[in-house]
């Protein structure tokens, strides 16, 4: 764990200082993604702590990208893009370059979107009091059977910041804005469950403000 988190903390300063970052390989698209915030996120579940990480727009959300560490040595990066309707897939290399760390991004392929579970599931907000929202989503319309439901706990940002939870754990939503909660938030801590699994809790542990442009080239 503890080498994890030193990762960590290396990878949030080389994306938080603007590094310039070498990306390869080729796709079917042109265009560059900009992120200025990454979130860094805990969850613990059956005993085990695992680190979550995810940069986002804070002015479209309908694009996110999170990072993934498959193994000692192997590390990925996924990018869910709702304008496209797709995901893009790259491998990610660490390196060093005169005493600095480096990562390379190399284009993998790209899929059809498969972020989201299913469509136009209801939910519902409930706020508990000033910092504790419940968010619920049902099956149905009738609103007789929960899928998931998150207990968060939630502090005051602008600007908000809760897509980037709602990307990261909650299953069955859409990318972009149509689940956002009206006010400006983000959620420092949840206690969530689905309907199939156990529960998990998730503890926020950076939010820090970037200035990152991934370019994605023919």
């Amino acid at each position: 764990m503890k080498t994890l988190l030193q990762f960590i903390f290396l990878f949030c300063f080389i994306f938080g200082s603007g590094q310039r970052l070498v990306i390869s390989g080729k796709s079917t698209k042109s265009k560059t993604f900009h992120f200025d915030f990454l979130i860094h996120y805990s969850i613990e579940s059956d005993g085990n702590t695992r680190d979550v990480l995810g940069y986002v727009n804070s002015k479209n959300p309908n694009y996110f990208l999170k990072i993934l560490r498959l193994g000692e040595t192997d590390l990925r990066a996924k990018l869910f893009s709702a304008e496209d309707k797709e995901t893009f897939n790259f491998k990610v290399k660490q390196s060093t370059l005169k005493g600095e760390l480096m990562f390379d991004f190399e284009y993998q392929d790209s899929s059809y979107l498969s972020y989201q579970l299913s469509y136009d599931h209801p939910y519902s907000f409930t706020k508990i009091d000033d910092k504790t929202l419940r968010l619920d989503i049902f099956s149905n319309k009738r609103r007789k059977k929960i899928l998931e439901s998150h207990t968060m706990k939630i502090g005051k940002y602008s600007p908000s910041i809760f897509p980037a939870y709602q990307s990261l754990f909650v299953h069955h939503s859409d990318l972009g804005s149509k689940m956002n909660y009206p006010e400006n938030i983000f959620v420092e801590e949840s206690v969530f469950k689905y309907e199939k699994g156990n529960d998990a809790t998730v503890k926020l542990q950076e939010v820090r403000k970037i200035d990152f442009d991934l370019p994605l080239n023919n």
